[in-house]
């Protein structure tokens, strides 16, 4: 018996390449489609998380809320002895990657809530601050006043639903614009490679395959080359939007946050600690490098208020010192948590 091959009337091989080659891509672009808020390049991300600080001229014992899309979160005293720290209170919150759901959806809509009843908390705060997409949003009591109030029920555990005045800031989210988010998008094919490590084998796999295969297969060399060079050139110009531009760079929370508040203290000399031998510049702020190796640097520098018998206020945030530990031996001191770091004053009368 004699066993004859013969060439198949159908390109099964080429069949083959393409549908492989199309469900990897099918794939890739799933892949993004449900891991989009987890991608992060450098300092830019798809979303990014929210930190809320509330200062009130005088400390707040009813219940509010800041609501994240329809996820709400009641602020607390960041201070560690509320109470003591001077002339008002700071009451903070986030949403962050802690949060149940945070990676499932991007933020459209950030709101604040009071007690419809207790409408005069609203005349007790002096400012609401932001900090999310490395940028910093305040809100004075007259921006707030200002801002149509929309009447709520809100449910609340053991008390039953209760009317609540519910304040939009429309002009807050949680994401960059499109093309910042198609870069970061992009980039992540490459800086997060171990997300698409199953379609990046098929399509290897597939282009040995195609090598081997010259005669089933006619690879277009000149397109090849300008596919690749394509996806280079757009590599290098993504890296440098995203890592030079210097519109995407990390604001200096600290800087903003003493930019802002010592607006509060005009009447006040404006101190402020720094670990940057080239001293920020900044009105109205005497800096004062302080060696990390210190181990007291606030008592070091403590004799310039005392001998300018001047009200002065200090400002130092926890890359300089632990600020946990000095706010529990100095109950005066000002505890304002920020995206990345926790800011923090004291003032000397």
């Amino acid at each position: 018996m004699k066993i004859k091959f013969e060439k198949s009337k159908y390109p099964v091989f080429k069949i083959s390449f393409w549908i492989i080659f199309v469900c990897s891509i099918f794939l890739i672009l799933n892949i993004i489609r449900l891991n989009k808020y987890y991608f992060k390049i450098y300092s830019q991300r798809t979303i990014y998380p929210i930190t809320v600080n509330l200062s009130s001229t005088r400390p707040i014992n009813k219940t509010l809320f800041f609501c994240f899309n329809d996820y709400c979160k009641s602020p607390q005293n960041s201070s560690v002895f509320p109470g003591a720290s001077g002339t008002y209170s700071v009451y903070s919150t986030s949403y962050s990657e802690d949060d149940e759901g945070f990676f499932s959806s991007k933020i459209e809509k950030i709101s604040f809530s009071y007690p419809k009843e207790h409408e005069n908390i609203l005349k007790s705060i002096e400012r609401i601050d932001f900090y999310t997409k490395n940028k910093v949003y305040s809100y004075s009591y007259d921006d707030i006043k200002n801002i149509k109030a929309k009447e709520v029920l809100i449910d609340i555990k053991k008390e039953g639903e209760k009317p609540y005045n519910l304040v939009t800031f429309k002009e807050l989210n949680n994401y960059p614009e499109i093309l910042k988010t198609f870069i970061i998008l992009y980039l992540s094919l490459f800086f997060s490679w171990k997300f698409f490590i199953i379609p990046y084998a098929w399509l290897g796999i597939i282009f040995i395959w195609a090598i081997l295969n010259k005669n089933e297969i006619k690879l277009n060399r000149k397109t090849i080359f300008v596919v690749f060079m394509s996806v280079i050139v757009l590599f290098g110009l993504c890296v440098f939007y995203i890592k030079f531009d210097p519109s995407n760079k990390s604001i200096n929370e600290y800087e903003s946050f003493i930019e802002l508040d010592s607006k509060n203290h005009k009447d006040c000399l404006i101190y402020a600690l720094t670990v940057n031998k080239n001293k920020p510049k900044g009105k109205n702020v005497i800096w004062h490098y302080v060696d990390l190796k210190d181990k007291k640097p606030m008592e070091k520098i403590k004799g310039d208020f005392i001998e300018k018998n001047k009200k002065a206020v200090l400002y130092f945030n926890d890359s300089i010192v632990d600020v946990t530990m000095a706010s529990i031996f100095n109950p005066k001191i000002k505890i304002y948590p920020a995206a990345n770091s926790i800011n923090a004053k004291i003032i000397y009368e």
